[in-house]
């Protein structure tokens, strides 16, 4: 798509407006995605993008202050997803998506334990300074990776993650623009008018109707 609107503007091989369209598709596409959501909360799982997380053990002493609980912490910072109500994310679980974890502090971890018999001792995540951690008990296998689902206004923001396969980026440039086809006409055609107006190339037929007038 990008590509394609530099070919238009007759600027191919102009790396650095080609880049500059990725943002401003980007944002357009954004917009659609909030405006979209915001109009038809229904529609938000036809958009659910699902990417795998690795995990890494951390100190237990630190975030749980007891020997029976253990820590794991995503490899690298989670983007968090399009607010659902008062959930950070779609879904966090088992890479198969076997099993859902709930949210819990490690404060509530302790609680769950405690009192909840039948689900108490399963894992739960909770969110901080962007990264994701995953609460088990010591008993617990040790977990190597997790799923999340979300929607997210700006696929880049996958470009760390794989896909469920666990071999498949999640995000690359080549992959196709998420949108519906009547509403990518509409983008290209809002970008061509706006953002390159002074770059566009008019067609011959164009061409020949303006010096039709002018003569």
């Amino acid at each position: 798509m990008v590509s394609m609107l530099a070919e238009r503007a007759g600027a191919l091989f102009d790396v650095t407006l080609q880049e500059s369209m990725k943002i401003v598709l980007n944002y357009k596409r954004a917009n659609f995605f909030k405006k979209t959501l915001a109009a038809n909360p229904m529609q938000r799982r036809f958009f659910f993008k699902d990417f795998i997380v690795q995990l890494e053990q951390v100190d237990t002493i630190e975030y749980c202050g007891l020997t029976d609980c253990k820590v794991l912490r995503s490899t690298v910072p989670v983007p968090l997803s399009i607010r659902n109500n008062d959930s950070l994310f779609d879904f966090v679980g088992d890479p198969d998506k076997g099993d859902a974890y709930g949210y819990a502090t490690p404060d509530q971890f302790e609680v769950f334990k405690k009192w909840n018999k039948y689900t108490g001792l399963r894992p739960k995540y909770y969110y901080s300074n962007g990264y994701l951690y995953i609460l088990t008990t010591a008993e617990e296998n040790e977990l190597q990776y997790v799923n999340v689902r979300g929607v997210y206004d700006d696929p880049r923001v996958l470009k760390d993650f794989k896909c469920p396969d666990i071999q498949t980026p999640c995000y690359t440039d080549d992959d196709s623009f998420e949108i519906p086809d009547d509403l990518i006409m509409d983008i290209i055609q809002d970008t061509l008018k706006v953002e390159l107006r002074q770059y566009v190339v008019p067609e011959p037929d164009q061409v020949a109707v303006k010096e039709q007038q002018n003569g």
